[in-house]
């Protein structure tokens, strides 16, 4: 069987090109599974590819599996990888926090979508340290090159 997406070879519930779901995802009862494999088929591949999948890969319609996946994206958006893995998770939580307000509400969409709100708030206050952190540090360095130059250029 071939990807609708892609055109590339897939015999499971998910390409492994493109991270689309293939044919085999017939409804909400293959969501799950082609969850599962997603992440799994995430876990094999480099950075540079991961980033890829987390942008443009599976996201269920099932509001169970949709909550999964972004059960399973919290852990990426606060990964060491600041500059690939955390944007391309923050992108897909956003991604999943949007469906998930699409649907019609029940506590458990309310109770995830305060949740993923919650640590989407919680890492954009860390890149802000982060990128404090890097100015405080770009600053003290320029201020030391121009103590330098007075210091030597001076009478």
């Amino acid at each position: 069987m071939n990807c609708g997406t892609c055109g590339a070879v897939a015999d499971g519930y998910v390409c492994h090109y493109c991270g689309n779901s293939t044919e085999k995802v017939q409804g909400s009862q293959d969501e799950m599974p082609a969850l599962a494999e997603f992440h799994q088929m995430l876990d094999g591949h480099d950075k540079e590819k991961q980033v890829e999948l987390l942008r443009n890969g599976f996201l269920p319609s099932d509001t169970q599996a949709l909550i999964e996946a972004g059960l399973r994206c919290i852990p990426l958006l606060h990964s060491e990888e600041y500059d690939t893995i955390t944007p391309a998770s923050k992108g897909r939580l956003l991604a999943i926090v949007t469906k998930l307000r699409l649907m019609k509400p029940d506590a458990q969409i309310e109770r995830a979508v305060t949740e993923f709100e919650r640590n989407l708030k919680q890492q954009k206050k860390a890149s802000r340290r982060v990128d404090l952190i890097i100015l405080i540090m770009g600053l003290i360095i320029l201020a030391g090159i121009v103590w330098v130059i007075w210091y030597f250029t001076k009478g």
